[in-house]
Parts: structure tokens; C-alpha cells; sequence
């Protein structure tokens, strides 16, 4: 795997991260962006801030969106693919040529069961896909946490090989999976190019069996949730909590009512008190961070003296994973966006100094003591 670096046109003096996306070879940022929120279960999206979000975003030199065709308004499909397809024409229309990578998913529309994952359902969804993204190839097309027993079965990841070899409707695929096991098991598939799995300082077990595995065959890894839900940027209290819409998955899946609880409060929604405590404890890290890269001879280069401003928390939050994976890595961390300012924010994580061995140590630390203990074993 490669390290390299995009010079972005709004940051002259900036460098984004790329790596290489496991066997595929595709050179992608290190940071990219999860477009679940645009779609909606975050409260109701507006799809202009929508819009210009994804623009800004490839605009900073970001060249991932991870999507789905369920990234929608309820009992609808389609409203995130729909957007970034519309960004993606308006870009081609102004002459902007950059390859941009866009990976969506495929097995939940309607009610889920191991039917949606035939060839003749996937074929459908990835045609829905394609027209929805006004694309001929879908990039990366993943299941979307399946059963179990569809992953035990197999035929699913035949189905997915022949859309590729036969159809020519995908260029590669994945899956996209709730736990270790799962994502081990994927991993042994020999057409799997990539899997999605929450990782974040709230959900370190992925960077012990599922990173090496990874690594071993050639296989991408999507770190989703990076954030934790937003816990992560330190702006989560009782009174953010409090003053949540009732159409946020935030409340309505806090202990996974609608959906797996591990996608809410990164599996933590009933403990909310102690994550929050325990990210009081991560910003001592954070300052640790801060101190050493504004000092004035940083002895490993790293110091921060273009003139940017300080990385925030959320950023320090997501070098971590990108760092306790390794530079080296096949690790993508693909955060969510509503806004202009939050990509530009998570496109700035990609150009941040790294972390420090002792300050992904300390982050860590707070998982084993504080969070392991209540989630470790449940994905």
C-alpha cells in the first residue's frame, strides 16, 4: 500500500492522504464521504446544502462517496444516489474531470430477508443504482449488512461475481458487515475487494483480526460511524441529546429499536453518560496532540506551521483510526456530511499531521478501560 498526497486546490499549502484501495489498486483519499445523512435519518435533509456538500467535498480533492440505494426519506429509495449522481453530472458539465470513486450497496430495499440477496434481486437494485447514478459501472457494490445466513450460504457472493464478469454492471463489490466474524468471513471470500465495518475510538476490536486479515489478502476496509454519532467531536451532552428530532436514528434506534444498535451511539446508546465521560478523557489526548504539533521544532516534521488553524477533535478522532491502522493501510474512514463546512472539516483530517505512537496509545487506552468493556464482545 502507497502514501502519496493531493495538493488541494482551496489549501495550496495542504497535502491530502491517498492510499491504495487493497487489490483494486485504485488510488483513493484516506478521508471520504458517507452519505447516509443527506439521504436522511438524521432529521429532515435539504437537498441545495446537500448538494453543495458533495461538491466541496471533491472540491477540497476528495475523490470517495459511500452510498446506498436506502439513503432515503421513508418507504422511498434513492435520494442520496439521486444527489450524488446530480453532483457528478453538474461537475462532468463544467469540464471537471476527476475520477471519483462511488461505492453504494444493495439488499434492503422493502423488508429484509435473505430474498433480496438472489442474482435477480441484486441485478435489479444494481440497475436502480446505476440509472439513479447516471453511471454505466457501479464502482463497488457491497451487500448491505445481510443475514447471516445469507453470508453462510455463499450464493450471494456469486451472484455479486457474475455482476461483475458476466453483466459488467459493477467493477468490483464488497460487503458491508456489523461484525468481526463477519467480516473475517468475508475477507476469506477470493472476489471480495472490500469491507465496510464500524471503526472508531469507541470500536477498536476491528483493528486487531480483521485489519491483519485485510491486509493479508488484499482486501480494502471502509471504517463507517467514524465519529461514533457525532460522541467523537465532543459536542454531545445531555442537552444535544435532549433537543434531537424524533426522525434522528439517534433517538429512534438509541438502543436499536428500528435497526442494529451498533450503528447508533457506535452500540453505546445505553450508555451514553460513560461515552460521554470517556471523551473527556480522549481530549487529554487531543491537547497532548495539539501542544506537540504547534511547537516550534517539532523534531518529526510534523509540525503545523503553514498557518492552518488547529485540527478539532472530530479530526483528531478520525487520524486516529487512520493511524492506529497504519499509513500503510487499506483503511478508508468515510464520515458523514450535511454541510460545506463539515466537509471541508473532514477533508482538513486527511491533511492533518498524524498522530504520535504514545497518542494513539492514550486513545486506546480509554477504549480498554472505559468502552471495551461494555461492547467488545457484542460485535
Amino acid at each position: 500500500h502507497t502514501r502519496t498526497f493531493f495538493k488541494s486546490p482551496n489549501m495550496a499549502a495542504a497535502a491530502m492522504e491517498h492510499r491504495t484501495f487493497g487489490r483494486t489498486g485504485w488510488s483513493v483519499t484516506s478521508v471520504g464521504v458517507g452519505t447516509w445523512a443527506i439521504g436522511g435519518a438524521w432529521g429532515e435533509p435539504n437537498d441545495d446544502d446537500s448538494v453543495a456538500a458533495l461538491h466541496a467535498a471533491l472540491d477540497e480533492g476528495i475523490n470517495v462517496m459511500d452510498t446506498a440505494n436506502i439513503y432515503s426519506d421513508a418507504g422511498t429509495v434513492g435520494r442520496s444516489e439521486r444527489l450524488i449522481g446530480r453532483v457528478l453530472k453538474e461537475r462532468k458539465d463544467a469540464g471537471k474531470t476527476d475520477r471519483v470513486f462511488v461505492f453504494t450497496k444493495a439488499g434492503r430495499q422493502g423488508t429484509h430477508s435473505p430474498a433480496n440477496y438472489t442474482y435477480e434481486a441484486l441485478k435489479a437494485e444494481a440497475q436502480g443504482s446505476l440509472e439513479r447514478l447516471g453511471t454505466d459501472a457501479l464502482d463497488l457494490l457491497q451487500l448491505h449488512c445481510p443475514p447471516r445466513e445469507v453470508l453462510d450460504a455463499g450464493t450471494a457472493f456469486a451472484a455479486l461475481q457474475r455482476l461483475r464478469d458476466e453483466d459488467k454492471l459493477i467493477r468490483e463489490w464488497g460487503v458491508s458487515v456489523e461484525t468481526e466474524e463477519e467480516a473475517m468471513l468475508c475477507i476469506a471470500q477470493p472476489g471480495c475487494a472490500a469491507v465496510q465495518i464500524i471503526i472508531n475510538a469507541f470500536r477498536a476490536k476491528p483493528l486487531g483480526k480483521v485489519l491483519a486479515a485485510a491486509r493479508e489478502a488484499g482486501t480494502a476496509l471502509l471504517a463507517r460511524v467514524p465519529l461514533a454519532s457525532g460522541l467523537l467531536t465532543g459536542k454531545v451532552d445531555a442537552a444535544f441529546v435532549a433537543a434531537l428530532p424524533p426522525s434522528d436514528h439517534r433517538v429512534f434506534n438509541r438502543l436499536g429499536e428500528s435497526f442494529d444498535a451498533g450503528e447508533t451511539w457506535s452500540g453505546l446508546g445505553a450508555h451514553l453518560d460513560t461515552a460521554i465521560d470517556a471523551v473527556g478523557d480522549i481530549k487529554a489526548a487531543y491537547a497532548a496532540y495539539i501542544a506537540r504539533i504547534k511547537a516550534p521544532a517539532a523534531t518529526d516534521g510534523s509540525a503545523a506551521t503553514d498557518g492552518s488553524a488547529d485540527p478539532t477533535l472530530a479530526q483528531f478522532a478520525l487520524r486516529w483510526i487512520l493511524d492506529a491502522a497504519g499509513s500503510d493501510s487499506p483503511v478508508v474512514v468515510i464520515p458523514g456530511v450535511r454541510s460545506v463546512a463539515q466537509s471541508r472539516a473532514n477533508a482538513a483530517a486527511g491533511r492533518a499531521p498524524p498522530l504520535s505512537a504514545d497518542e494513539v496509545a492514550a486513545v486506546r487506552a480509554v477504549y480498554d478501560s472505559k468502552i471495551g468493556p461494555l461492547i467488545h464482545s457484542k460485535w
